[in-house]
Protein backbone atom coordinates (compact mmCIF):
# COMPACT_ATOMS: atom_id res chain seq x y z
CA UNK A 1 0.00 0.00 0.00
CA UNK A 2 2.39 2.74 1.07
CA UNK A 3 4.81 2.25 -1.80
CA UNK A 4 5.24 5.04 -4.34
CA UNK A 5 6.73 4.83 -7.79
CA UNK A 6 8.69 1.69 -8.64
CA UNK A 7 11.84 3.73 -9.28
CA UNK A 8 11.51 5.71 -6.00
CA UNK A 9 14.23 3.74 -4.21
CA UNK A 10 16.07 5.01 -1.14
CA UNK A 11 19.73 5.44 -2.16
CA UNK A 12 21.16 4.10 1.11
CA UNK A 13 18.70 1.33 2.04
CA UNK A 14 17.98 0.22 -1.56
CA UNK A 15 14.32 -0.26 -0.64
CA UNK A 16 11.21 1.49 -1.98
CA UNK A 17 10.41 4.70 -0.10
CA UNK A 18 7.27 4.57 2.00
CA UNK A 19 4.55 7.17 1.42
CA UNK A 20 2.13 8.08 4.21
CA UNK A 21 1.14 11.32 5.96
CA UNK A 22 2.83 12.62 9.07
CA UNK A 23 3.51 15.71 11.14
CA UNK A 24 5.79 18.62 10.33
CA UNK A 25 8.54 19.43 12.84
CA UNK A 26 6.71 22.71 13.63
CA UNK A 27 3.43 20.92 14.41
CA UNK A 28 5.27 18.38 16.57
CA UNK A 29 6.92 21.24 18.49
CA UNK A 30 3.53 22.91 18.97
CA UNK A 31 2.02 19.68 20.35
CA UNK A 32 4.80 18.85 22.81
CA UNK A 33 5.85 22.39 23.81
CA UNK A 34 2.84 24.69 23.50
CA UNK A 35 0.22 22.07 24.38
CA UNK A 36 2.52 20.18 26.78
CA UNK A 37 1.27 16.80 25.54
CA UNK A 38 2.74 13.75 27.24
CA UNK A 39 3.38 12.22 23.84
CA UNK A 40 2.12 11.76 20.31
CA UNK A 41 0.06 8.85 19.02
CA UNK A 42 -0.47 8.27 15.32
CA UNK A 43 -2.16 5.66 13.15
CA UNK A 44 0.70 5.42 10.62
CA UNK A 45 4.14 3.79 10.74
CA UNK A 46 5.76 6.99 12.00
CA UNK A 47 4.93 10.57 12.99
CA UNK A 48 7.39 11.61 10.24
CA UNK A 49 5.91 11.54 6.73
CA UNK A 50 6.84 8.32 4.93
CA UNK A 51 9.37 9.68 2.45
CA UNK A 52 11.08 11.95 4.99
CA UNK A 53 14.83 11.93 5.51
CA UNK A 54 16.37 12.46 8.94
CA UNK A 55 13.35 11.84 11.20
CA UNK A 56 13.06 15.50 12.28
CA UNK A 57 9.68 14.91 13.96
CA UNK A 58 11.15 12.07 16.03
CA UNK A 59 13.96 14.39 17.14
CA UNK A 60 11.50 17.13 18.19
CA UNK A 61 9.23 14.79 20.17
CA UNK A 62 11.86 12.56 21.73
CA UNK A 63 14.13 15.56 22.32
CA UNK A 64 11.38 17.04 24.48
CA UNK A 65 11.39 13.78 26.50
CA UNK A 66 7.92 12.84 25.24
CA UNK A 67 6.84 9.48 23.86
CA UNK A 68 5.71 8.33 20.42
CA UNK A 69 3.10 5.61 19.89
CA UNK A 70 2.86 4.39 16.30
CA UNK A 71 0.51 2.10 14.35
CA UNK A 72 -2.57 2.86 16.46
CA UNK A 73 -5.94 1.54 15.33
CA UNK A 74 -8.14 4.57 16.01
CA UNK A 75 -11.15 3.33 14.07
CA UNK A 76 -14.39 4.13 15.84
CA UNK A 77 -12.97 6.62 18.33
CA UNK A 78 -14.37 10.14 18.28
CA UNK A 79 -12.06 12.99 17.28
CA UNK A 80 -12.22 14.30 20.87
CA UNK A 81 -13.18 13.01 24.28
CA UNK A 82 -11.33 9.70 24.60
CA UNK A 83 -9.02 9.02 27.54
CA UNK A 84 -6.06 6.89 26.51
CA UNK A 85 -3.81 4.70 28.62
CA UNK A 86 -0.52 3.50 27.13
CA UNK A 87 1.05 0.45 28.80
CA UNK A 88 4.48 -0.30 27.31
CA UNK A 89 6.40 -3.46 28.07
CA UNK A 90 8.94 -2.74 30.82
CA UNK A 91 12.28 -3.63 29.25
CA UNK A 92 15.53 -2.43 30.78
CA UNK A 93 17.61 -0.10 28.57
CA UNK A 94 15.22 -0.42 25.64
CA UNK A 95 14.41 2.78 23.73
CA UNK A 96 11.46 1.05 22.03
CA UNK A 97 8.90 -1.50 23.21
CA UNK A 98 5.52 -2.92 22.24
CA UNK A 99 2.61 -1.37 24.11
CA UNK A 100 -1.03 -2.09 24.83
CA UNK A 101 -3.17 0.99 24.34
CA UNK A 102 -6.60 1.32 25.90
CA UNK A 103 -9.14 4.03 25.07
CA UNK A 104 -12.01 4.87 27.40
CA UNK A 105 -14.86 7.21 26.64
CA UNK A 106 -16.55 9.47 29.19
CA UNK A 107 -20.24 8.98 29.93
CA UNK A 108 -22.40 10.21 27.07
CA UNK A 109 -19.68 9.79 24.42
CA UNK A 110 -20.03 6.72 22.23
CA UNK A 111 -17.89 5.02 19.65
CA UNK A 112 -18.85 5.72 16.08
CA UNK A 113 -20.29 2.31 15.20
CA UNK A 114 -20.01 2.96 11.47
CA UNK A 115 -16.28 3.68 11.80
CA UNK A 116 -15.77 0.79 14.21
CA UNK A 117 -16.73 -1.83 11.65
CA UNK A 118 -13.97 -3.55 9.71
CA UNK A 119 -13.88 -2.92 5.99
Amino acid sequence: HNAGEVDDIHPLYKLPRMHFPGLSPASAAFIVNDRNAAGVGIDTLSPDPGATEGFAVHHVILGADKYIVENLNLRGLPARGAFVTVSPTAWTNAPEAPARVFAMLPPGVEMDAAQGEKE
